[in-house]
């Protein structure tokens, strides 16, 4: 054998125990670490404590604080100015969202502790997963708007107003309804659910009501300002043709 084959299979020895190495190390750190988190090693009250404490904060995120903070928008216009209703927006939006991360950090936790790493049954976690992307893409989509909109070069584009606010809406609604699979994965008390139920059922109710007065309120002044403006453009076209008629009259 020469000695250029003799160090290409010996560097080929080499490399194939690196890889043997690695691949028993990263499995015995992979046992280790699974035997950490396996549910075995938490007791019962604990998980119960954790789907508890997740289903609370991600209920009270998605049923009261996105929708309030959403319909802000429509509640509180008549009653503030244009800039705080901005700021109150964002705030609450803000507030929502830091609770929205802090409960998926802990539904982390209790898929680990419940072996159910997007395998459950219902796609809770995978769902959960993607709302959460979203959810966090949905303020860039607003501040890029509202950028737009205060931009005197930039004009602001009417379809990325809509696109932000039914896709929040989209994104609220299909929270709730993840957070009712999330109470069957959780076995939950037949209160419970009735109670979520009954809960997301009313907020719903109010949040279409207010919606419906709004655009309702909205159209009738429409209306009223376009009935103004042609009353107000009439009475300018018989002052321009009652003009000539005087000026002819006094030569």
């Amino acid at each position: 054998m020469q000695p250029q084959q003799r160090v290409f299979s010996l560097l080929l020895l080499l490399l194939a125990g690196a890889c043997h190495v690695l691949a028993t190390s990263g499995s015995e750190v992979a046992a280790t670490t699974e035997s950490l988190l396996l549910p075995r090693s938490v007791p019962p009250a604990t998980k119960h404590r954790s789907d508890k404490v997740h289903g609370i904060i991600m209920g009270v995120t998605v049923i009261i604080l996105f929708p309030f903070a959403s319909i802000s928008w429509r509640l509180l216009d008549r009653l503030v100015s244009g800039r705080t209703l901005l700021k109150i927006h964002v705030c609450c939006q803000l507030l929502a969202l830091s609770m929205l991360i802090v409960g998926f950090g802990l539904g982390v936790w209790v898929c680990i502790i419940h072996n159910e790493v997007y395998n459950d049954a219902w796609g809770h976690v995978i769902l959960g997963t993607i709302l959460m992307a979203l959810f966090i893409l949905q303020p860039l989509i607003g501040q890029w708007h509202h950028y737009l909109y205060k931009s005197t070069s930039r004009k602001a584009k009417p379809w990325i107003r809509s696109f932000h606010i039914w896709l929040g809406r989209l994104l609220m609604v299909a929270a709730i309804v993840n957070g009712a699979t999330g109470i069957v994965l959780a076995n939950n008390t037949p209160g419970g659910e009735k109670g979520y139920s009954a809960a997301a059922g009313i907020v719903g109710v109010v949040y279409i009501v207010i919606l419906l007065l709004w655009y309702w309120n909205r159209s009738r002044q429409n209306r009223e300002e376009a009935r103004q403006d042609m009353a107000l453009g009439g009475h300018a076209d018989l002052e321009r043709k009652s003009l000539p008629g005087v000026a002819v009259d006094q030569m």
